[in-house]
């Protein structure tokens, strides 16, 4: 397998309580912060124009975990894990789409991120949901 090498531009600050046992819908109701490395600073011009944005960030805290290729919903469906939100896949890659409440210098403010607080963030993009 090819392997390919990512850089953090920042980390989320988020409720530091919260961990992979804390329920979806509380921590997507959550407002966290996402701290962009001041090098990038530049590169958030105009993102206050965006009402949602994708976060894309890493599990990093998964690392060495069992992959599940496909899992038990709580609904008893049984489902593949690309068709879930489910951390432990065979890229520890996460993407959401949160609403972007305030921007103040390297720092956003935003609601709905269900990453867990110090979790480095990949790259920032203006949802198609958006503006």
């Amino acid at each position: 397998m090819e392997k390919i090498w990512f850089t953090a531009i920042g980390r989320v600050k988020a409720d530091p309580a919260f961990d992979f046992d804390t329920p979806l819908s509380r921590l997507t109701s959550e407002v966290s912060r996402l701290v962009i490395d001041p090098a990038y600073e530049e590169a958030l011009r105009g993102i206050g124009e965006c009402e949602y944005i994708d976060v894309v960030f890493y599990f990093d805290r998964l690392r060495g975990e069992e992959v599940a290729l496909s899992l038990k919903m709580s609904s008893g469906q049984e489902r593949g894990v690309f068709a879930s939100r489910y951390p432990r896949r065979p890229n520890l890659i996460g993407v959401t789409t949160v609403r972007l409440l305030e921007v103040c210098g390297n720092e956003l403010t935003v609601e709905g991120l269900d990453a867990l607080d110090d979790t480095p963030v990949l790259d920032i993009k203006c949802s198609a949901r958006r503006c």
